[in-house]
């Protein structure tokens, strides 16, 4: 807007010696009454020195008027150029991004590219819902040889130093010497650092089929009415990103109430989401689902804050009936904010399900009873390290004081606790289903300290493990004390002893 108001009095104060003249004739009559005024008293003592005045007048008008002439035209050139520059600046974000996607796309393959409009934070969920970082997905494409790679359809929002592109991919060509097709639909976040976009977030979703190269709904190139924020402190991103997280979490609630008054607060009116099979959604007709969820969890949520921005990548997990038909998905999810007015709001959501587990890829019951006894080792060793990668972040345990979470679990491993030797009898794995395991079993040690009441009786135990990303990982464990004889116990067919 400044540019416009110092466009338009440049154009003012260029006009104005044009506005405070006459023509050229009119001038010229004007000037000669006023010569004649003020040369008349002595007209009749030297005649040609007031011919000569009158002449020098006459020349000093026109030169002021073709002055005037001067200035209108220069200053009429300079406001069509600064209108004309004023107009490119306002394109100019939308057609860099442009730019820079048709660009990554032909370079796909190309690590110092992709090094180069990458931040260092970067963070891509491929359409297989595998989290990777900068550095991982720098190493991935070195093996990448793709013959035809493109990028189209492509939507652009620009939020001040903050951008959100959406558009459709190609790809065909090899991963590590494997054939490799696919074609999906992405969402890419961009934030202006200094005078250079860079990409910090990317997800993928493969499209089972062909779509409409229609573009999606609201694509249309849109500039948000707000300024860039200045409060770029590290504790002021910290709590944007808990309430973020917080928000999340809430949302997740809020679709097994069914309360489509959160949804309409939290959610943008130019709200776009990606589903799993790649149709693309609005506001309107997303919000308005009248699916009854009967499960909703999103876990794992990290949030990355950029002023009045954030981009929260987290799993979810949900199931819903409709048309009385049961059905339930799982994967990864994209949210991109946007702050306006105070209020955190979503402006685009992408979602990635997870790949349908084959029954036959499911381990056997020995890779489970060998996590179980991996479990027993850090506490032996009082790893801490290995002990927290076993368990879920949602960890929940049920023991004699009540429930615990994974962070209070992992606090019985300190000097106080040692756990000498330990032995699992009697165990039974089953699988509800292809990416759950229940592990059953009876447990003995020997322990010291507060470790040697627990070990002083045999203590049945349920573990419930389930494969999130390609990792098994334990979400709920319960110990019952025993009733029956350890020794007896210790005599079964399925004795199984840790190494010594």
């Amino acid at each position: 807007m400044r540019n416009w108001l110092f466009s338009l009095a440049f154009f003012l104060i260029s006009f104005s010696p044009l506005l405070a003249q006459t023509s050229d004739e009119e001038t010229k009559g004007k000037t000669v009454d006023a010569g004649t005024l003020l040369v008349g008293r002595a007209w009749g003592s030297n005649r040609s020195r007031n011919l000569a005045v009158l002449s020098t007048t006459r020349w000093w008008t026109r030169r002021l008027a073709m002055h005037g002439l001067v200035s209108l035209s220069l200053g009429a050139i300079l406001f069509y150029v600064s209108t004309v520059s004023v107009w490119a600046l306002q394109q100019l974000p939308e057609q860099e991004l442009i730019r820079l996607e048709k660009q990554w796309a032909a370079a796909v393959g190309d690590t110092a590219f992709l090094n180069s409009i990458t931040a260092d934070d970067y963070v891509i969920v491929d359409s297989g819902g595998e989290v990777r970082s900068k550095r991982q997905e720098l190493a991935l494409s070195q093996d990448e040889k793709f013959t035809t790679s493109t990028a189209d359809d492509l939507s652009v929002r620009v939020y001040g130093n903050f951008a959100v592109v959406v558009g459709r991919y190609s790809l065909k060509g090899t991963i590590a010497g494997g054939p490799y097709s696919e074609t999906g639909r992405f969402t890419d976040v961009w934030v202006k650092r200094g005078r250079k976009w860079l990409l910090v977030s990317s997800q993928n979703t493969s499209l089972p089929v062909p779509v409409s190269s229609e573009p999606p709904p609201d694509s249309s190139p849109l500039h948000a009415q707000q300024a860039p924020n200045k409060d770029t402190s590290a504790n002021a991103d910290r709590q944007g990103a808990n309430e973020l997280i917080q928000l999340e979490k809430d949302l997740a609630d809020a679709t097994l109430r069914g309360d489509h008054d959160f949804y309409n607060r939290i959610l943008a009116d130019d709200w776009i989401n990606i589903h799993e099979d790649g149709s693309v959604g609005t506001k309107q007709g997303d919000a308005a689902h009248k699916s009854q969820y009967d499960t909703a969890t999103f876990d794992d949520i990290k949030v990355r804050v950029y002023g009045n921005s954030a981009v929260a990548v987290g799993r979810y997990s949900v199931g819903w009936t409709e048309g009385g038909r049961r059905s339930a998905v799982s994967g990864r999810f994209t949210d991109t904010w946007v702050r306006r007015n105070a209020r955190w709001q979503i402006v685009a959501t992408q979602n990635t399900a997870f790949p349908t587990p084959d029954s036959s890829n499911v381990p056997p019951d020995q890779f489970f009873i060998e996590k179980e006894k991996e479990d027993w080792d850090a506490l032996k060793r009082k790893d801490k390290v290995a002990a927290s990668r076993l368990l879920a972040d949602d960890f929940v345990g049920m023991y004699d004081g009540g429930l615990i979470n994974k962070s209070e679990w992992l606090k019985q491993i300190d000097d106080q606790y040692s756990v000498d030797d330990y032995t699992i009898t009697e165990p039974r794995v089953s699988h509800p289903s292809p990416t759950t395991a229940l592990l059953l079993y009876t447990a003995t040690c020997k322990g010291t300290g507060a470790w040697a009441e627990f070990c002083s009786h045999p203590v049945r135990i349920s573990d419930l493990w389930v494969e999130r990303n390609g990792e098994w990982l334990a979400v709920f464990s319960q110990d019952t004390t025993a009733a029956t004889n350890p020794q007896a116990a210790q005599e079964s067919n399925h004795l199984i002893r840790s190494e010594p």
